[in-house]
């Protein structure tokens, strides 16, 4: 499974090249930045939580995990 953008629709966009989800996973974390937005996440590609301050893991519909961390992954943003 990968990340997927969804569009308002029943389909979503897949980021299947790494640049491709590390330039959206830029444009969301410049939008924080900007407008102190909080962006919410469910997906089962690994590749996403480096970049997450907070993870919550679920296993049948109940919290197993909760962790909050400082990201340590640094974003090159050409539009800053």
């Amino acid at each position: 499974m990968v990340p997927r953008a969804v569009d308002g629709g029943a389909k979503g966009q897949v980021f299947e090249e790494a640049q491709d989800l590390l330039n959206a996973v830029g444009l969301l974390d410049h939008m924080h930045k900007k407008t102190e937005t909080t962006f919410l996440f469910s997906a089962h590609d690994e590749r996403i939580f480096p970049f997450a301050s907070r993870r919550i893991e679920l296993q049948n519909g109940e919290i197993i995990s909760d962790k909050t961390r400082k990201v340590k992954v640094k974003l090159s943003q050409k539009n800053n």
